[in-house]
């Protein structure tokens, strides 16, 4: 059997937001077909995932039952033993559209894991003492004054550290899952999808090595 060229680029990018009549449509496209469709919506295959996760979309048309008849005409060949057997073309558009969902799903998952590696490098910040070790924290003064110089150099340095001021930091976190929110926004199912700080979660900076991030999530 001669290896056919499975070019994923005929499917819209966002494939993996679509579900019932859209879904529908794209296969279609693919297979031409209005038999498969109505064979996928007899079982409730209404997106790629169900799909790729459904071995043998034709096993419905083997069950002793009189409810999938009409489907096992359109789809099948009614041999002379009373079985059936799925028309080969339509066998054939089925297996070349799974091995299209399945590379285009696997190219998806690459894209995510190396935008969570990129997103877990940019957020990744070094503690302190790595970033400058000879800064000197001890603080220990003999008056008042010197107290007040003591404390204001070592401030100094730690901002000097980074270049950041802690709102400068804030914003850069915010802006970066804001950038992940909409790169990923297939995971939400909406493209119009934003993460917003104080909307969504809350983000509390203490110092450059104390963060945290509060969900806003609600029942």
């Amino acid at each position: 059997m001669s290896k056919i060229t499975v070019d994923t680029s005929i499917l819209p990018a966002h494939i993996f937001s679509l579900h019932d009549q859209k879904f529908y449509d794209v296969v279609i496209q693919v297979t031409g077909s209005q038999g498969v469709v109505d064979v996928l919506k007899a079982q409730g295959i209404n997106n790629i995932s169900a799909f790729l996760l459904t071995p043998d979309i034709f096993e419905i048309l083997t069950w002793d039952t009189d409810e999938f008849i009409d489907l096992q005409k359109r789809c099948a060949i009614e041999l002379r033993n009373n079985t059936f057997m799925i028309r080969p073309g339509l066998k054939a558009n089925v297996e070349f559209l799974r091995e299209l969902f399945t590379k285009k799903h696997e190219e998806y998952a690459k894209e995510l894991k190396q935008k969570q590696q990129q997103q877990q490098h940019r957020c990744s910040l070094p503690p302190a003492s790595e970033v400058n070790p000879s800064i000197n924290m001890n603080t220990d003064a003999t008056s008042n004054n010197s107290n007040t110089s003591s404390t204001s150099t070592t401030t100094l340095s730690a901002t000097t550290m980074t270049g950041r001021t802690i709102d400068e930091l804030k914003q850069i976190t915010i802006n970066t899952i804001e950038k992940w929110s909409v790169d990923n926004a297939e995971l939400f199912g909406n493209h119009n999808f934003i993460l917003i700080e104080g909307v969504h979660f809350v983000l509390n900076i203490q110092n450059i090595n104390d963060a945290f991030i509060q969900c806003n999530c609600k029942d």
